[in-house]
């Protein structure tokens, strides 16, 4: 729950600041609460979703996380030479996937090291890579166990021709 640790920490300034909040669905879409077709437990007046539903399986995952909202907040007074399209799509690109964004990204060519570079060196937009993640990230099976090395080879085979 990266919301709750922005909170009890210290918070880092920065020029964006996304949350997201997630539901849990089954891998068939079911909707998993405790008040649903799958069920829960109370425990000390919380409800506890549990899902019932069972296959066996070591590769698939039988919970998904879905976002039902992501919460993008600029800070338009940050003291960082950018331009508002770099921006925009600085915050689409973190609104869009559940990404740290103090993660070390080395030298990716991404929109989400902005924030690292001289202004020189900035890309203008969302860059190849960028494109290429969101695109395989979005058309890989969130409940399989392999999505990570999916995501890597359809990036592959966007990058390298």
């Amino acid at each position: 729950m990266p919301a709750v640790r922005e909170f009890l920490t210290p918070a880092k300034p920065r020029a964006v600041r996304v949350w997201h909040n997630v539901k849990v669905f089954g891998s068939d879409g079911t909707p998993i609460s405790a008040t649903g077709l799958c069920s829960g437990v109370v425990v000390d007046r919380k409800d506890f979703p549990v899902n019932l539903q069972y296959f066996a399986s070591r590769i698939e995952r039988y919970d998904v996380i879905a976002f039902s909202l992501a919460l993008v907040i600029v800070d338009t007074a940050y003291p960082a030479p950018v331009k508002l399209g770099q921006l925009i799509d600085y915050a689409a690109m973190a609104g869009l996937a559940d990404i740290a964004v103090d993660a070390d990204l080395g030298d990716t060519p991404t929109i989400l090291r902005l924030f690292d570079q001289p202004s020189d060196q900035q890309p203008p937009g969302l860059t190849h890579w960028d494109e290429a993640f969101l695109n395989a990230l979005y058309q890989t099976d969130q409940a399989s166990r392999t999505q990570t090395s999916q995501i890597a080879v359809k990036m592959t085979r966007t990058i390298v021709p």
